[in-house]
């Protein structure tokens, strides 16, 4: 029995390689990367099915990443073949089955000749027809031939070069390692695999036999013809399209959180706390949609003094849909509505400042006739495992104005922890007459005159999986 980590076997004399993850006896996954890439581009949902009880594979195609590279044809019937090998070989059942761009092809081939054996299909820009190509196809045999030349001779000085051009950054949703990493497979994998781009059929008249349930996603800046996706949703005869504005070609890498809040919905693991919607006793944590934006814009103003100081600005119902469109369209951004017992938008809840893999900034606003009894503690206490266990985050930062001092207690009790200290300039027209009042004194010294301005003391918070308290 193959055990989680990094496995190595021989299919008819090929050496493949293969990662896993997840227990032994959960439902099992397969996943298949896209042309000229490797495993490595389901690296995070790896341990994210693993997390959900699922046991998931993620094997290197054949001509690709650490697998062999034979000189073969690397036509699409190769690609079918070797994986119904493969899933031969590892003695699977009935699966779920995932695949990205050439694997999003093998996927529905296989879904088509083996219907019995796919359980649902994950499916990221697919490539289905010759048309979703930026080549016009009657030019793809005539481009094959010397991409192949080109790619052999490209010098890999060359190619550490500008794996080296790409540095960290804290503007980067990805990691500086993951786009090392892609360029390094793309130099590895068998030039060969060029021909695979005239060679395969359009799967569209089949499409409609396809009947496992499907979730389909894609993204705004597709490469593959981004309005190919919709009629392949309409064509599958069990599919939900997941349409993801800030993502190109790879929505499970450039988009994770969006990626996998649907992912997780979609295959509906048994243990609770893995999926969204999130449950609390009183709250339920929910992707937010146009629609909670204008509810938003309709919440009773605060009356607290100082509340204008840390909260964002009121929406006004003018600027509802820009606001929406431009939070969706964000990579590095994602927003939960939070609703109370009664099904009513109380609050929401935001990640900023995404990178993949290790944090994001969180930011949270109760409506103010709910401020007070305890909804955002609990709203954080349902979200924040499902954010390290299922969106693979490392820690979870923010930062909060000293003064607001129930908002500091209430994340000292989940375990965050003050990692610094700083000084954030105040508006000139801030009014501080509040400061007057007797029963603000306290507040007082969290606040400092500085070159002829004011400024608030912040605090930066970090929580960690091992310092949350659940």
């Amino acid at each position: 029995m193959i055990t989680t980590g990094e496995h190595h076997f021989e299919i008819d004399g090929l050496r493949v390689y293969c990662r896993t993850a997840g227990p032994a006896a959960g439902p099992p996954v397969v996943l298949l990367h896209g042309w000229g890439a490797s495993w490595h581009y389901w690296q995070w949902a790896l341990p994210a099915f693993a997390a959900a009880g699922f046991r998931a594979y993620a094997p290197d195609l054949v001509g690709h990443g650490d697998t062999a590279k034979p000189p073969m044809a690397y036509g699409g019937d190769d690609y079918v073949g070797f994986f119904a090998r493969l899933v031969d070989h590892l003695g699977l059942g009935q699966f779920v089955l995932g695949g990205h761009s050439l694997g999003g092809y093998i996927a529905l081939r296989y879904a088509l000749e083996r219907p019995d054996r796919v359980r649902k299909l994950v499916l990221v820009s697919p490539l289905y027809k010759k048309d979703q190509l930026p080549v016009p196809r009657q030019l793809l045999p005539i481009v094959t031939a010397p991409l192949r030349v080109v790619w052999q001779l490209t010098p890999t000085q060359l190619v550490a070069l500008a794996a080296r051009a790409v540095c960290d950054s804290d503007e980067r949703v990805l990691p500086a390692s993951f786009t090392r990493q892609m360029i390094v497979d793309y130099k590895r994998a068998c030039p060969r695999i060029a021909a695979s781009l005239a060679d395969f059929r359009d799967l569209t008249p089949d499409l409609p036999r396809i009947t496992a349930p499907a979730l389909v996603f894609w993204g705004g800046r597709d490469l593959l013809a981004p309005g190919s996706f919709a009629p392949l949703v309409e064509a599958l005869p069990n599919a939900q399209a997941c349409y993801i504005p800030a993502a190109a070609h790879a929505a499970q890498v450039e988009t994770l959180v969006p990626f996998h809040d649907a992912l997780l919905s979609f295959l509906e693991p048994t243990r609770p706390g893995l999926a969204l919607p999130l449950r609390g006793t009183r709250v339920t944590i929910r992707p937010q949609t146009l629609t909670d934006v204008h509810r938003r814009a309709a919440w009773r103003p605060s009356t607290e003094p100082f509340e204008h100081l840390w909260n964002p600005a009121p929406i006004l119902v003018a600027q509802a849909d820009t606001i929406y469109h431009q939070q969706a369209s964000d990579p590095a951004r994602r927003y939960y509505a939070i609703d109370d017992e009664h099904g009513q938008l109380i609050g929401s809840l935001s990640l900023r400042q995404i990178q993949v893999g290790r944090h994001a900034r969180l930011g949270i606003t109760i409506g103010a006739d709910w401020v007070g009894r305890g909804y955002g503690t609990e709203a954080l206490r349902a979200f924040i495992p499902y954010y390290f266990t299922i969106l693979r985050f490392q820690e979870l930062r923010l930062d909060v104005a000293a003064p607001n001092v129930r908002a500091v207690r209430c994340y000292e009790k989940l375990g965050f922890q003050r990692a610094a200290e700083f000084h954030r300039p105040l508006d000139i027209d801030t009014d501080l007459s509040f400061l007057a009042d007797e029963r603000y004194a306290h507040l007082r010294p969290l606040f400092s005159h500085q070159g002829g301005g004011t400024q608030a003391l912040f605090y930066e918070m970090v929580l960690t999986p091992h310092t949350f308290v659940p």
